[in-house]
């Protein structure tokens, strides 16, 4: 509680380290602004759609959005790297032959990916920050 505030969060450079760095800058400050950080938390990202269900015609019926999140928690006083981890969240989601239902439905599991796994992010921080004291 009292780093709220203080936990910055490198800033996104593509769509999918966006879905999970606007969660966990939320959850990690409360909605509060970033202001004179004392640790940045460093994200890369990368999701791919797999497809699980096939109909005789060849097309996917069912698929798994796997949001795969690297991530670096570093001490600017001193940059050093206080932890450092991966955490993969599935999301499954169903396809239709409506291409603009199938297109939704993909956006909103990588929505889905990216909650749970700044949820995810957000446990394993606060752990190592009560770790380093």
């Amino acid at each position: 509680r009292d780093l709220r505030g203080r936990i910055a969060v490198s800033e996104a450079n593509t769509r999918t380290v966006q879905v999970v760095r606007n969660p966990l800058l939320l959850r990690l400050n409360a909605g509060a602004p970033v202001s004179e950080p004392a640790y940045e938390v460093r994200l890369t990202a990368n999701g791919a759609e797999r497809g699980i269900s096939i109909e005789s015609t060849g097309v996917p019926v069912s698929a798994i959005y796997v949001l795969t999140v690297n991530y670096q928690l570093v001490r600017l006083s001193d940059n050093q790297v206080v932890d450092s981890g991966m955490r993969q969240v599935p999301v499954p989601f169903d396809r239709t032959a409506q291409l603009f239902q199938s297109q939704r439905a993909l956006l909103n599991a990588r929505e889905q990916a990216g909650k749970e796994a700044a949820a995810q992010l957000e446990l394993a921080i606060a752990t190592a920050l009560q770790r380093a004291g």
